[in-house]
């Protein structure tokens, strides 16, 4: 995992980013629009200090993330249904254009998938798995996550 990237588009204060930080990822990226919410997130790394931290590379972007320049090795890219689709499909573009100049494993995880035929057109990517966090009964709306795996 150490030569993976951890991307989180939509990060919001970073809470994503932190517990991401518990394994060895190479770097760890927010991808925040809201600046409000990325001065909160880069608080919060700066402050953030854990016995548990495997990898201490974090930063937040502060940035539109259709135009966030997708790292050039292996990655994980993290979505927790953070736009409406005309922003998500522009996102999605974005990184399959990304794929298509530098072809490289990537998984696309996709909390909370309420659009999911957008990511579902994606030709170079598959379903590899898809699960719920917790029972429907406990979490109903946040209950499933889908992975999507580059075809390579």
């Amino acid at each position: 995992m150490s030569d993976y990237s951890f991307v989180d588009f939509g990060s919001g204060k970073g809470r994503t980013l932190l517990l991401a930080s518990r394994y060895a990822f190479s770097e760890i990226v927010g991808v925040e629009f809201a600046e409000e919410l990325h001065q909160i997130a880069a608080k919060n790394i700066h402050n953030y200090r854990a016995s548990g931290m495997k990898c201490k590379d974090l930063r937040s972007e502060w940035t539109d993330a259709a135009a966030f320049e997708i790292p050039k090795n292996k990655c994980v890219l993290f979505f927790s249904n953070p736009f409406e689709p005309p922003v998500l499909k522009n996102v999605l573009d974005n990184i399959a254009n990304s794929y298509k100049k530098n072809p490289r494993k990537m998984f696309l995880v996709y909390s909370e998938p309420e659009y999911r035929e957008l990511f579902d057109r994606l030709d170079f990517v598959h379903v590899r798995t898809r699960f719920r966090l917790l029972p429907a009964s406990i979490l109903p709306l946040a209950a499933d996550l889908l992975v999507y795996e580059t075809n390579q």
